[in-house]
């Protein structure tokens, strides 16, 4: 089922913003990162397999500059998580970005 995540806006420490469940998976189709103020700021986004730990090196998915009160959504890749993954985000500056993210939800 076609579904909306809000997650709401993103700290300079890296938030969990999207866990598959054990009983489920999900294709991510797109993120939309809305920055509302008036500063430009970067986003990091990781993609963590189940069972792993967060790490700069190995988990990234994208990093990516939002321009100060601009969106920009990601959708170049779909992002497949398997049961017991978890999309990780967090961005340079405290409650500058707003997340959402859509996509599929199978199984479960």
């Amino acid at each position: 089922m076609k579904k909306r995540w809000p997650v709401g806006t993103l700290a300079t420490n890296a938030i969990e913003i999207l866990r598959c469940d054990g009983t489920k998976r999900i294709t991510i189709d797109s993120i939309h990162f809305v920055n509302f103020t008036a500063g430009n700021t970067n986003v990091d986004l990781y993609h963590v397999p189940a069972d792993e730990e967060i790490a700069d090196e190995f988990h990234l998915v994208r990093n990516h500059a939002v321009s100060a009160n601009t969106a920009f959504r990601l959708v170049d890749q779909r992002i497949y998580l398997e049961p017991g993954d978890r999309l990780f985000a967090y961005a340079d500056d405290d409650d500058h970005v707003c997340c959402f993210v859509y996509g599929e939800e199978y199984g479960g």
